[in-house]
């Protein structure tokens, strides 16, 4: 009986290790996606090329990081989560050294390239570790508190890496930071573990068309990619390029504040995640609060847009808190395409959705930058950004219409039998 009592105690800080560790790989594949605004400048002079190759430069970690999610998913459905984890950490520390002491742009274009291809696996690998090792009611929960750790390191992460890359130089830190990842694979290597029960996925031998194939019929995996593309683009498009010239232009913050005003949106989505994952955990209405919270930020997003009246900066920023509060809904979709597909497929189900995500950084930014570019002839600045960023209200509707067609609790279990 003592054996007994000791098993259960050590099984959920065991699952709780199973989810640190592969969320810390999440953590690295989050950041090596953000890190590179801040030292853009360097390598620019560095390496002595323009904003085209910089962007260049920048953009192969995305385009490799999008090629490669099927597959990563297929990879993931058929391998040991330990095996496929640590040969992609360290494929992805590689990546960050080989940057590092790049001697030109050609073989930082090759780092770039390994970063992308080891990261493809970081968010993916911590899924299937909560799949593995959590109840299903669980999983909504555990992945909106690996989103939680992300979304900070976003918004205190930057600032922290800025500091050290003025001081210490691009190059010194991503040779730390490749030095930390391959510290990561090392403890994959030596604490990931399957479940004590010995609970597999199931998996069935079909071909890889096949079972993109059983993803892809379903007209609503579509509609939750459609989601998560829309709802991701407040991350992809607001955030990430266009939010800070947005709010220096529109309510004449200062460069500082601008980028003070970014962070809270992060701050907004970390604090998001968990909450709506408890919702979600303790009410199972995935839908619902799918529409409701949809509903909401593009609300939010039409008030920030298109003011009222004169918002004062505490208003701008209480806005833009709850931005980022009710927009973390966009990771309910990982949770509903789970739901839609058979447990064997669920990796290749969620890459796919990740990469429906990922698209929204290279449709949207550019998108909106040729709105800007046509109308800067024709409209004053204020009016530009408007013009443009209605696109960001256009794509949250779109959201809130697909979740509401993405069917009911009792469609979803006759979906999940088929």
């Amino acid at each position: 009986m003592k054996l007994k009592k000791r098993t259960r105690k050590n099984k959920k800080p065991k699952a709780f290790n199973m989810w640190l560790i592969t969320t810390m790989f999440a953590f690295v594949q989050f950041f090596l996606q953000i890190i590179y605004a801040a030292m853009s400048d360097q390598i620019m002079k560095e390496f002595n090329i323009g904003t085209a190759l910089t962007g260049l430069l920048s953009s192969t970690f995305f385009y490799t990081f999008i090629v490669l999610q099927i597959p990563a998913g297929i990879i993931l459905d058929r391998y040991d989560l330990r095996h496929v984890t640590t040969i992609a950490s360290a494929i992805c520390g590689i990546g960050c050294i080989v940057f590092g002491l790049a001697p030109n742009f050609h073989i930082a274009i090759i780092g770039r390239l390994l970063m992308g291809m080891g990261g493809t696996f970081g968010f993916l690998g911590m899924t299937k570790a909560v799949r593995l090792w959590y109840k299903s009611s669980q999983f909504s929960l555990m992945v909106g508190m690996s989103e939680l750790l992300a979304n900070l390191a976003a918004a205190f992460g930057i600032g922290i890496a800025t500091f050290f890359i003025i001081k210490f130089g691009w190059r010194g830190n991503m040779i730390a930071f490749g030095f930390l990842t391959l510290f990561i694979s090392l403890m994959s290597h030596l604490y990931l573990r399957k479940p004590e029960t010995n609970r597999k996925l199931r998996t069935y031998k079909l071909t890889i068309t096949k079972q993109i194939f059983m993803v892809i019929r379903k007209p609503q995996c579509w509609l939750v990619c459609l989601y998560i593309f829309g709802t991701g683009a407040i991350m992809n498009a607001f955030c990430a390029l266009w939010g800070l010239p947005f709010l220096s232009t529109t309510y004449g913050l200062s460069h500082e504040m601008s980028g003070i005003g970014v962070a809270i949106v992060f701050v907004g989505l970390a604090v998001g995640c968990p909450i709506i994952g408890v919702l979600v955990d303790t009410t199972g209405q995935v839908r619902r609060i799918m529409i409701i919270s949809s509903f909401l930020t593009m609300i939010i997003m039409s008030a920030i847009i298109f003011p009222l009246g004169h918002y004062g900066q505490q208003w701008v920023y209480l806005l833009l808190f709850l931005l980022g509060l009710f927009g973390s809904c966009y990771f309910l979709a990982y949770e509903k395409m789970k739901h839609l597909v058979h447990e064997s497929v669920q990796g290749i189900a969620i890459a796919i959705c990740n990469m429906s995500l990922m698209m929204g950084a290279l449709i949207l930014q550019p998108l909106i930058g040729f709105i800007l570019q046509f109308s800067s002839n024709k409209l004053p600045k204020f009016s530009q950004y408007q013009h443009a960023l209605i696109i960001l209200v256009l794509v949250l509707l779109m959201s809130v219409i697909c979740a509401i067609y993405t069917g009911t609790k009792e469609e979803l279990k006759k979906s999940k039998q088929k």
